[in-house]
């Protein structure tokens, strides 16, 4: 018993580490541009694109590499059935629209409730969404590289926090399911907060974690599959993103 809660804390910690240094490691990649510099370039000379649709296809990459790897190594080390982590629930559809409006009502909530409580009358909300290094790179892009960046970062968001390490935690660990929801929820909401530039947008993309997340999970535990929840995720982000556009 004492030797799965010590596993557990290790475990535990050790996402925590890798979220902290994933999440600094991205922005890092968008606020100092000197790093990619060489890369982006190559890309501008083989390709079409500017270099603000290159700088963030070059750090969308890179971002997408360190979940990929975390991906791999979580379920090399314990294991993933993968099958049922990627099949398609009955009544996907109901489910989706469900989840999608849960999380948009949920983050619209928190979202306003953090702007009357914390925040002075001259910031607003989606004004300091819209500078977030990430999105703001984003933002530059080609509306079709936007949503597929959307997609495979939400397809890798919801296959290692709610799909790899939800599953760990509830099958190897034995966790009960509203902790582990919980813990999947932290790890996302940290690894997206270390890429924000002050405590305003911290508490937006926060608040908006924890609804992503808490509805993810739920819709994992409910189904046993990701499918659901990648889509309210992907569908969510690209309806704040639309709304980012126009400001």
């Amino acid at each position: 018993m004492i030797t799965d809660a010590v596993g557990l804390v290790a475990f535990e910690a050790v996402i925590g580490c890798y979220c902290l240094i994933w999440g600094v490691g991205s922005k890092r990649i968008y606020d100092q541009a000197r790093l990619t510099r060489p890369v982006v370039l190559r890309l501008m000379s083989v390709s079409r694109l500017e270099a603000p649709a290159a700088a963030a296809l070059v750090g969308g990459v890179a971002y997408l590499s360190g979940g990929i790897a975390a991906i791999l190594l979580a379920a090399t080390l314990f294991g993933t059935d993968w099958g049922a982590l990627l099949a398609i629930p009955e009544q996907l559809l109901p489910l989706t629209i469900a989840g999608l409006i849960a999380e948009l009502s949920a983050t619209a909530l928190l979202t306003n409730l953090a702007v009357r409580s914390l925040f002075s009358a001259h910031v607003e909300a989606g004004s300091e969404v819209a500078r977030i290094p990430w999105l703001r790179a984003t933002l530059r892009s080609p509306v079709p590289l936007v949503v597929m960046g959307i997609i495979a970062s939400a397809t890798v968001e919801e296959i290692l926090f709610r799909g790899v390490l939800l599953t760990i935690l509830l099958r190897r660990f034995g966790t009960n399911p509203g902790t582990a929801i919980g813990v999947s929820a932290a790890a996302f909401t940290i690894q997206q907060v270390c890429q924000v530039s002050n405590r305003h947008q911290a508490a937006i993309i926060g608040l908006t974690c924890v609804a992503i997340a808490v509805v993810g999970g739920l819709l994992v535990v409910l189904t046993g599959s990701v499918v659901a929840g990648t889509m309210c995720h992907a569908s969510s982000v690209i309806f704040y993103v639309r709304g980012a556009r126009r400001r």
